[in-house]
């Protein structure tokens, strides 16, 4: 069984990877759904033949595939309240009001921060998940 330690170990070694809309290749490119997919699709906790639903259900999407993203994730994941949300956690985002980014919860020294494939920077990084992304939270999902 994965843990979520191994979850987010795993997402790490994204980071650096650049941006790339609908990108899934550690190193080369990566988009925030391609983090997660590929994260899951690498440690679990999912069964291979779920990931690969999960990766055709989101294929061919724009750039502010709102509605699709929060279904998938909905169909695939479980909804946690804010006060459940642990490391390893995935976490729809909203940009311009709009639910249309995910990214994976983590932790360093007791914060919470955030691991995801950034547009604006171009890359996977990992920030903290500070007041200004906790504003833009639409739901908390988990995995495990």
């Amino acid at each position: 069984m994965t843990t979520r330690a191994e979850f987010v170990n795993e997402a790490r070694r994204w980071v650096g990877t650049r941006w790339r809309h609908q990108g899934r290749t550690l190193g080369t490119g990566v988009d925030c759904v391609g983090i997660v997919t590929q994260t899951v699709r690498a440690v679990g906790p999912l069964p291979p033949e779920v990931i690969d639903r999960l990766e055709s259900d989101v294929s061919g999407y724009a750039r502010d595939a709102t509605d699709m993203l929060r279904m998938t994730c909905d169909k695939y994941m479980r909804r946690v309240p804010a006060s459940e949300a642990q490391p390893g956690d995935v976490i729809l985002i909203r940009f311009n009001g709009k639910p249309q980014h995910i990214a994976i919860l983590s932790e360093h020294a007791g914060e919470s921060y955030l691991i995801h494939a950034l547009g604006l920077a171009r890359r996977v990084v990992e920030q903290r998940f500070d007041s200004v992304w906790r504003a833009r939270v639409a739901i908390y999902y988990t995995v495990f």
